[in-house]
């Protein structure tokens, strides 16, 4: 919903909910990256401990949209080379062709919270809450 009403510029949107694009959410730190050996890539280069990343690691701010292909060709790749291969001018999906313009270093427990306060601040304008 907030790629139709805030991201895509309104020509390219469609009627009703749904429609043409169904993304589906990409962790962008997977959710087990200190517990899971696949993910052990990703923990050092959150710069923080678990217990911050646990807290952290359902917000909205650690959330993107990808095409179900695409999310699972990132897989377990760790941001840079996510945002390389997938998120970057990432056709489909403004709001994640954004979040990599945004976020062109290293992803970090920071920049959940600043991405949480951005996205939230962005729902509060689309709907009254």
């Amino acid at each position: 919903m907030l790629e139709h009403e805030h991201f895509r510029p309104p020509r390219t949107r469609h009627d009703g909910f749904g429609g043409p694009l169904l993304g589906e959410p990409d962790h962008i730190a997977p959710r087990g990256a200190y517990r899971c050996l696949k993910y052990a890539r990703w923990a050092h280069r959150l710069d923080g401990t678990e217990e911050e990343f646990e807290h952290l690691r359902d917000r909205i701010g650690n959330l993107t949209l990808l095409d179900a292909p695409a999310n699972y060709k990132a897989g377990t790749d760790p941001y840079l080379e996510k945002r390389d291969k997938y998120y970057e001018n990432h056709p489909d999906y403004a709001m994640t062709a954004k979040l990599a313009n945004d976020y062109d270093s290293e992803w970090s427990l920071d920049n959940i919270r600043d991405q949480s306060r951005e996205i939230a601040d962005i729902a509060a304008d689309i709907w009254w809450f």
